[in-house]
């Protein structure tokens, strides 16, 4: 019910920013429960990954810039992913006209079936990658902690080194 780590596929450039933007719209007084501080104000969209996070206190697999430091592909989209690392057709879905599905049920059905499906990959894609396993390793090394390690970038981490 209380999550400890929060997967997805460009979750701090897209999700986040739908999130907040959509909780400041509709005045969403629990919209901080993404994270584990209670934060009372909004961040504005460009403030979402500095400063104090709105994901403060949970780990954040963040799959599209992970797997672009671990993997090699030509593209790092969640359809790509799912076909080199999963070996699985993923069909995607026309999000710019959502509204068509909601005209007949088994067209919402369909994307409720497809979102779920997207978690799972997401899953998948990071149990195949490893990612929290080396992260780990990583964090132990580098003596920081391991919420630190999946949002730094490479660099950042070899620094620390």
């Amino acid at each position: 019910a209380d999550p400890d780590v929060l997967v997805g596929h460009d979750i701090f450039e897209y999700i986040f920013k739908i999130i907040i933007h959509a909780a400041a719209g509709q005045n969403v007084g629990i919209w901080s429960r993404l994270g584990r501080f209670k934060q009372t104000k909004i961040p504005k969209n460009s403030k979402i990954h500095d400063g104090m996070p709105i994901y403060c206190g949970r780990l954040v697999v963040e799959l599209k810039s992970l797997s672009e430091e671990l993997v090699k592909y030509s593209s790092y989209d969640m359809t790509e992913l799912c076909k080199q690392v999963l070996d699985v057709n993923r069909t995607s879905n026309d999000w710019v006209n959502i509204n068509h599905y909601f005209t007949k049920s088994p067209k919402l059905l369909g994307l409720i079936q497809s979102s779920m499906n997207d978690a799972f990959y997401c899953i998948k894609i990071m149990d195949r990658l490893n990612i929290l396993p080396l992260f780990k390793q990583i964090s132990s090394i580098c003596g920081h902690p391991l919420g630190r390690a999946l949002v730094l970038g490479r660099a950042e981490r070899i620094e620390y080194l």
